[in-house]
């Protein structure tokens, strides 16, 4: 089979890559959303939709015959989403907080296959962010108690 509801994953280089690379992104987004089941679409080599698929996120695990372990996974995005905070606080704390403060863009880097923290700018900012961002903060300028990343998150 090409995909979904079982596939031959011994070799298939159709396949392979559904298993090794869009199998893991659709566990994690739905898993971190807690979303049960997928909607999948499986085409041809024409890109001609063949078929739709209900499938569970634990079957997609199932079906990854090992090209990755979600508790890796998880761990991971544990440890990346740690340093996303430290660094937050270090930059909150070195230029201090205010609705325009320090914002830290994740860019994956994939020659170097490795994460990259990086400062964005007020201009990289959508519209609709930026507003907000400044209407988050209250008469004084002082963002909610407990607020922590510079984008207003928990």
């Amino acid at each position: 089979g090409g995909g979904g509801g079982g596939g031959d994953g011994g070799g298939n280089a159709r396949v392979d890559p559904l298993y090794r690379y869009k199998y893991p992104k659709f566990w994690l987004q739905s898993f971190l959303a807690g979303v049960p089941t997928v909607v999948l679409g499986l085409r041809d080599d024409d890109g001609v939709l063949q078929r739709v698929e209900e499938v569970n996120i634990r079957t997609l695990v199932k079906e990854s015959r090992g090209w990755f372990d979600p508790d890796v996974s998880l761990r991971y995005i544990a440890e990346l989403l740690g340093e996303v905070r430290a660094e937050c606080l270090r930059r909150r704390d070195a230029v201090g907080r205010g609705p325009l403060s320090p914002t830290v863009r994740v860019r994956y880097v994939p020659a170097e296959r490795r994460v990259v923290l990086e400062e964005a700018t007020v201009d990289e900012l959508s519209p609709r962010l930026l507003g907000e961002r400044v209407a988050g903060f209250g008469s004084g300028g002082v963002p909610p108690e407990g607020s922590v990343a510079p984008t207003g998150g928990h």
